[in-house]
């Protein structure tokens, strides 16, 4: 009989380390698919904040340039000084860009808001004006500090065709503070912050200005991350 005992308690012993395997096995597997879940949903969800991000500055950027295409057809049709300065001066494009300024084929400058130019100032010899006239259609220049009021802008630039020649080149710069607004709108949260990079690599925009401008390469010196048009989720400073 008590041998009977001793073995019925090796077998309990047995099932129930067996049981106690078996639940820590259960938990170790349910916790890895708690965490893919998770990792699955946060995925999902910063794809859906970025695709938002993303479509709201191309939203906003394409607005711009509509806006400015339709501005140099007006040029096109009255290029008279007077005409000219009466179309820079309209409200929707001095509240739309920083600036808005015509580049004539001849050398000439015309800017609203108006600000002076240094001597001698060439607008046909401008990154802006060399790369619309030779590309023939809109473009964005890469960002830059504003020497006058310090702010980071793009300049919008676009071809003024009169009589199938080029009468000069229409611009306007937009501050990039509406694309740092959509951007640190993202709610994250807490678990990191968004940038905006271009197709360089160049970071455009982030809450922390010291890596506004630079590189990810500058910033990810182990391995920047890989440019393929998707959001991407990387590691800063530990």
């Amino acid at each position: 009989m008590l041998q009977r005992l001793k073995f019925s308690h090796k077998i309990l012993a047995t099932a129930s380390i067996v049981l106690i395997v078996a639940f820590s096995l259960f938990m170790v597997y349910n916790d890895y698919l708690q965490r893919k879940a998770i990792t699955q949903d946060l995925s999902s969800r910063l794809d859906e904040l970025g695709s938002s991000a993303s479509a709201n500055i191309v939203n906003w950027l394409n607005g711009r340039i509509t806006l400015l295409e339709g501005e140099a057809q007006s040029i096109q049709n009255n290029t008279s000084p007077e005409g000219v300065f009466s179309i820079l001066e309209q409200k929707a494009y001095l509240s739309s860009f920083e600036f808005t300024y015509l580049g004539h084929a001849d050398g000439q400058f015309s800017i609203r808001p108006y600000d002076e130019m240094p001597a001698g100032y060439d607008p046909r010899t401008r990154d802006w004006y060399v790369a619309a006239q030779s590309q023939g259609r809109s473009l964005l220049t890469e960002p830059y500090v504003d020497v006058g009021n310090g702010k980071l802008v793009m300049t919008l630039a676009t071809p003024v065709m009169k009589n199938g020649a080029l009468a000069g080149v229409l611009a306007g710069d937009l501050s990039l503070q509406t694309m740092v607004s959509i951007v640190n709108s993202l709610d994250l949260g807490g678990i990191g912050h968004a940038i905006l990079v271009n197709s360089e690599g160049k970071v455009l925009v982030s809450p922390r200005k010291e890596e506004v401008m630079k590189s990810l390469a500058e910033l990810f010196p182990a391995g920047a991350p890989a440019l393929d048009g998707a959001l991407k989720r990387v590691e800063l400073d530990g």
